[in-house]
């Protein structure tokens, strides 16, 4: 006798997510919106705005978490739709065989849910519409859970990878403060830095000779969707395009979409140049490029690693 064995897949169950102020749950957003608002007599604050280029957008958000204190992550990706949630929303899932403790000031996650996201949909023309849920619910927008932003850490792993000094690299931050405002960025210590170094395997031996292993990192980059290498000169070569530099002379300068906006956007007002003397053994300079803002504050919009 044959006996056929079938097997039911059993249907994937949406993880409800909670209400952070109270025992409600929910795995569809539209019902915890709306009992965020019939429940909790809170209105959901909704804004909408048209962007011609995904530069313009990414400008936007950088905005919107200065000015918030907020951070914003990437969770859905498809050709037709961008979804970012606030990064505190969500329950903290721990990591198998954790070698080390939890920051002091606990998860980013509040194990509920947070109302806060951006939408956009990429309409047939090739533009934006974002819907923006303004409303975070259930924490405080402190910068100790903040995670620093993909651009910074590309800006930091090739300072790291050229040999400058994390002490260096914390004082040129330091510096960089205006006023009483404070980013995330300023807040960078040398566990962010150990982190970097890790994520980008910079502390792994390349090679033994520095040069070769800071060409090793440029040719990654090079790979990336957003590459930030600007221009690259290496040490022993001539450049085709500017004869004026010397085999030995040096430059690496690094600038991504969202400082190459900035600098077309402000760059007609004011420029400013800060260069950096002596920040590593090879007694290169490091030279930043900046703009003033609309809300007048120094940006960096571009990086300078050279010898000439």
């Amino acid at each position: 006798m044959n006996i056929n064995l079938i097997y039911v897949k059993k249907p994937k169950q949406q993880m409800k997510k909670k209400c952070p102020l109270c025992e409600y749950r929910s795995s569809l957003k539209k019902k915890l919106i709306s009992h965020f608002e019939v429940n909790h007599d809170i209105q959901i604050i909704r804004s909408y705005t048209n962007f011609a280029k995904i530069e313009e957008f990414k400008e936007y958000l950088k905005t919107i978490e200065k000015n918030t204190k907020s951070r914003f992550v990437k969770k859905i990706s498809t050709t037709n739709i961008l979804k970012f949630d606030c990064n505190r929303s969500g329950e903290y899932v721990p990591i198998k065989n954790r070698n080390r403790a939890l920051e002091m000031n606990g998860s980013n996650k509040i194990n509920a849910f947070c109302p806060a996201s951006l939408t956009v949909r990429i309409n047939k023309n090739g533009t934006y519409q974002c819907e923006f849920l303004e409303n975070h619910i259930g924490h405080t927008n402190d910068m100790g859970h903040f995670f620093l932003s993909e651009e910074d850490r590309n800006n930091f792993a090739v300072k790291i990878a050229s040999k400058i000094p994390f002490d260096a690299i914390l004082d040129n931050v330091r510096d960089a403060v205006e006023g009483d405002y404070v980013d995330r960025l300023h807040l960078l210590t040398k566990r962010d830095l150990y982190n970097i170094e890790k994520s980008f395997n910079l502390n792994s031996v390349r090679h033994c000779n520095d040069a070769v292993s800071v060409d090793s990192l440029v040719n990654e980059m090079s790979k990336e969707e957003n590459n930030c290498v600007l221009f690259y000169k290496p040490q022993d070569s001539l450049s085709k395009d500017y004869s004026q530099l010397k085999k030995e002379d040096f430059i690496l300068i690094i600038m991504n979409s969202v400082q190459c906006h900035l600098l077309k956007k402000y760059g007609s007002d004011c420029i400013c140049l800060d260069g950096t003397h002596g920040t590593n053994g090879y007694n290169f300079e490091l030279i930043t490029l900046l703009v003033i803002d609309d809300m007048r504050q120094l940006f960096p919009c571009a990086f300078m690693i050279t010898d000439y």
